[in-house]
């Protein structure tokens, strides 16, 4: 990243347009309107805009708006509907909300699209010239100019002595969304001729200024609002030549070169671990480096590179991404103009697949748009990993059927975190059938008491009470050509209770061993929620009661109990499409819980969905620890027969072990828990995680995950130091592969091969 720069060198580029354009970037965006249909639609999009616009009386509103959030439903979660100025209805229970916050909560959309329009009028002129748009500009600025030092200041919760106070909005993350295209415009304008001298006086001093200083008295440190407040007090101070406010927010210790620093993590996601988030704080990002690009400080490194890289690796097989956290997991192509901006800066083919058959009207595909796409976009179709932020990617199956598991290990998450370790998101049959929930609007009380619980997610809890805040571990990550294996921890999630999950995903199918231990007498839930209708093959009756108090438990509706005997199932299904539950029995008691909680409908943030998702909870009450084993198996039409066993290992203390058949293939599982060797059928091990697929009576392939030891046939095969091995039995040999991300130094027989991840080793019969 540069750091050999100076602010009065910034200041000083800032003479003429900077904020959006150059003057000398005109030429060439005009050239690409004249011979580009993409940039010609783009134009006209922001012609229409401008025209509509032109036509209209400008009205400033007397008051500033109100946050958002608030206008929900309390009770049912969905947006409310705008009946009159002092009216605001719910659709689905005709519940009406008047009076303050509501009333102003729609002032902010009006005071947006002025600020939007300020900027769209700023560059048409820049384009073509027409003094009418610049006029038509002006006149909003000098609304704004007079009606600005008149507005209160107050935040979202109608308090004027908080850091959080403004005027035109609810907050400072408000207020910067508004001043930076109210900068842009003013930046476009500012030379056209259509102001006095005492009006550029107005604005500056009357406007620009004092927004700028409401924004910096609350610092948030490395977040995405300070980056939404850095290219808000940037963008006024370059207009104001104002040296204090371009080096806040630039270099100050949450100026954009911090937040570059730390906020974007070393494998590229924004440090809150949302999606959402991830793209919401990219978008200021982008505008204030934008800027500074275009005064001489070029900020565009690989690791801000990685900022558009990792949302590639982690996009389901539809493009949209995973809800996890405080997110509604958006669809890439819904982030297409900040892609504009990354491939015509990095010239990556791969930053161009958002790009790809849409249709190039935003703003930033005109501005900065490159003018031809690649013709060839690589794609991402094995398992990632954002090794950093705690994620694993894992996708299986065929091409034109693919199926993906999203896991959750990693950091909270701060303020926007959910208490959703080892929490997961699966896809298959082309949707996503058990969803995190993701969130809804803050201001609603279903926001804290559902959506930030842990029940709400596909984990496991420990006594109805939600996890603590906390990081987990990754502690096994094996991918091969057919199968992944993970396995993942939480050492703090609860005091005195370790939390552990194994997965093998293979094809359509997910394998878990979900191990919880505690040294006393515990209530262990194991969650999952799927869309779809829910049967059973056990009895359920209907409770009369709710099956707790607190922690999201009595949100759960349509209370149903079961306590099957022995293995139990569970069937999900959609119109097109289902999920089965396989679990294995235990020797404590198993309880089954079903009912319904509520989903993430909506895009964004989104709102409840209209009808609420089924979900399983399997609990058991033990002394010290138990194990949960268990098999999901995505189909269309109708699941597969399967059968489902405990795999017998010896001693038992130190492992646990599932067993899945189907025909004559067999798949076993096993987590170790406790160092030492493990035997299961012949076979013997020293590591985490083994995985053997048996086929009749053969043995054909032995995984070895994080591991030291293997004998198998006879044979030891010894690793120097840990690492994850694929081991198959072939007719000329034993082929061993590399299925880790660590050199693995292998030997066999006396023969021995150091292996790069991913590569093979055969070893010929003798």
């Amino acid at each position: 990243m540069a750091t050999n720069f100076d602010i009065s060198d910034l200041i000083g580029a800032a003479a003429g347009p900077c904020l959006m354009l150059r003057d000398d970037d005109v030429a060439s965006i005009n050239a690409k309107i004249d011979t580009h249909d993409w940039a010609k639609g783009a134009f006209d999009v922001l012609t229409r805009q401008v025209k509509g616009w032109l036509g209209r009386k400008i009205e400033i509103p007397e008051r500033g708006g109100q946050w958002p959030h608030w206008y929900a439903c309390e009770d049912c979660g969905i947006r409310l509907e705008t009946v009159s100025p002092t009216e605001h209805k719910c659709a689905k229970c005709d519940r009406v909300y008047s009076g303050e916050p509501w009333d102003s909560v729609p002032l902010t959309a009006v005071h947006q699209d002025l600020s939007q329009a300020l900027l769209s009028l700023g560059v048409y002129y820049a384009l073509t010239g027409e003094q009418d748009a610049a006029r038509k500009a002006a006149q909003i600025l000098l609304g704004y100019a007079e009606q600005y030092p008149h507005y209160p200041i107050r935040d979202h919760n109608l308090k004027s002595d908080t850091d959080w106070a403004t005027k035109v909005s609810w907050g400072t993350l408000g207020e910067s969304v508004w001043l930076i295209p109210v900068c842009a415009g003013y930046d476009l304008i500012r030379d056209a001729g259509v102001f006095m001298p005492a009006e550029h006086q107005a604005i500056r001093e009357q406007l620009l200024r004092p927004a700028a200083r409401l924004i910096m008295k609350h610092n948030i440190g490395i977040h995405n609002i300070q980056c939404w407040h850095n290219a808000a007090i940037g963008s006024a101070g370059l207009m104001l030549r104002d040296r204090d406010l371009v080096s806040f927010a630039v270099e100050s210790e949450v100026g954009v070169l911090e937040q570059i620093k730390q906020g974007v993590l070393s494998d590229g996601f924004w440090h809150e671990g949302s999606w959402g988030y991830h793209f919401y704080g990219m978008r200021p990002l982008l505008a204030w480096v934008e800027t500074l690009r275009n005064c001489g400080l070029d900020l565009y490194d690989m690791h801000l590179k990685r900022m558009f890289d990792a949302p590639l690796k982690a996009m389901l097989p539809d493009g949209s991404l995973p809800a996890f956290h405080d997110s509604g997991g958006p669809h890439l192509r819904a982030t297409a103009p900040s892609y504009e901006v990354g491939f015509a800066r990095y010239q990556d083919p791969a930053l161009a697949w958002p790009l790809i058959g849409e249709s190039r009207d935003s703003l930033q595909a005109l501005l900065y748009g490159a003018e031809t796409l690649p013709k060839e976009i690589p794609e991402t179709g094995r398992s990632t990993h954002l090794n950093r932020s705690g994620f694993v990617y894992l996708r299986q199956g065929e091409k034109d059927d693919p199926n993906y598991l999203a896991l959750d290990y990693g950091p909270h998450g701060g303020g926007h975190g959910h208490p959703d370790k080892l929490g997961f998101v699966l896809y298959g049959a082309g949707q996503v059938l058990a969803p995190d929930p993701g969130s809804v609007a803050y201001g609603i009380p279903i926001y804290q008491k559902w959506y930030k619980q842990t029940v709400s997610h596909n984990t496991l809890l420990v006594n109805q009470k939600s996890q603590i805040p906390c990081t987990g571990q990754l502690d096994v990550l094996a991918n091969g050509k057919d199968f992944d294996v993970v396995r993942i921890s939480a050492e703090e999630a609860y005091e005195g209770v370790r939390l552990s999950r194994t997965v093998l995903f293979l094809g359509n199918t997910t394998l878990f061993l979900d191990r919880m231990t505690g040294g006393q007498h515990h209530m262990f839930d194991w969650v999952l929620h799927c869309r779809g209708q829910l049967r059973t093959d056990f009895k359920r009756s209907r409770s009369k009661e709710s099956i707790g108090e607190g922690d999201g438990y009595e949100l759960i509706e349509d209370v149903r109990l079961g306590a099957p005997e022995g293995n139990w199932r569970a069937t999900w299904r959609t119109e097109d499409a289902g999920l089965r539950l396989s679990m294995v029995g235990s020797r404590n008691p198993t309880e089954v819980i079903s009912g319904r909680g509520y989903d993430n409908a909506g895009d964004g943030l989104g709102t409840p969905g209209e009808s609420q998702t089924p979900l399983i909870i399997a609990r058991r009450r033990v002394r010290r620890r138990t194990t949960f084993g268990a098999v999901l198996q995505v189909f269309k039409q109708r699941p597969v027969a399967e059968e489902l066993s405990v795999a017998n290992v010896s001693p038992s203390r130190r492992a646990r072990g599932l067993t899945l058949t189907r025909g004559k293939t067999k798949t076993t599982l096993i987590s170790a828990y406790m160092p030492g060797a493990v035997t299961w059928e012949g076979i013997e091990f020293e590591g985490r995680v083994l995985v053997a697929q048996v086929e009749g009576h053969k043995v054909p392939r032995v995984v070895l995950c994080e591991g030291t030891k293997l004998t198998w046939d006879d044979q030891i095969w010894l690793l120097e130091k840990t690492a994850s091995v694929q081991i198959e039995r072939l007719e000329r040999g034993m082929r061993v592969t590399n299925v880790g991300d660590n050199i693995a130094d292998v030997g066999v027989d006396g023969r021995a091969v150091a292996l790069s991840p991913g590569k093979r080793w055969m070893v010929p019969n003798v």
